[in-house]
C-alpha cells in the first residue's frame, strides 16, 4: 500500500520552469507562457509580487497597449486564468505505508458503515 510522503514531496502549487531552470511567465492578453525578457512588461506593486496577487504581465508593446493606461482594460478574470497558467500542481512523493498506517486503514475501513 502506498502513501503521499508529506516530507519529500512537493507542498503547495509550483511555479512553471523552462528546461534552463527559468520560471515562465503568462500574459494577460494573448495567453502566450515563455521566459521573462526585455519585451515583457508588467503592472503592479512589489507587495503584490510578494503576496502572489495575479499581476497584468504583458509580453510586448501591443499587448501592453492593448491592456490601457495603468492595465486598466485588463480584467481580474484575465489575470486569474495568466497566473494559473504559471503555476502547476506540485509532483507527489509516494513512499510504502508502514505497518501501523496499513493497521489503521483497516480499522477505518471497517468502521465506516456500509448503508446509506
Amino acid at each position: 500500500m502506498l502513501v503521499r510522503d508529506w516530507n519529500k514531496g512537493e507542498r503547495g502549487p509550483q511555479r512553471l520552469k523552462d528546461e534552463n531552470g527559468r520560471r515562465l511567465h503568462c500574459c494577460c492578453v494573448c495567453n502566450k507562457v515563455e521566459q521573462w525578457s526585455d519585451t515583457w512588461s508588467w503592472y503592479g506593486s512589489s507587495k503584490q509580487e510578494e503576496d502572489c496577487e495575479p499581476l497584468p504581465k504583458f509580453c510586448s508593446d501591443t499587448c501592453r497597449i492593448s491592456g490601457g493606461l495603468k492595465s486598466k482594460n485588463v480584467t481580474y478574470a484575465q489575470r486569474v486564468i495568466a497566473k494559473a497558467k504559471e503555476w502547476r500542481e506540485p509532483v507527489p512523493a509516494w513512499r510504502e505505508a508502514t505497518e501501523k498506517e496499513k493497521y489503521e486503514a483497516a480499522v477505518a475501513r471497517q468502521i465506516r458503515p456500509t448503508h446509506p
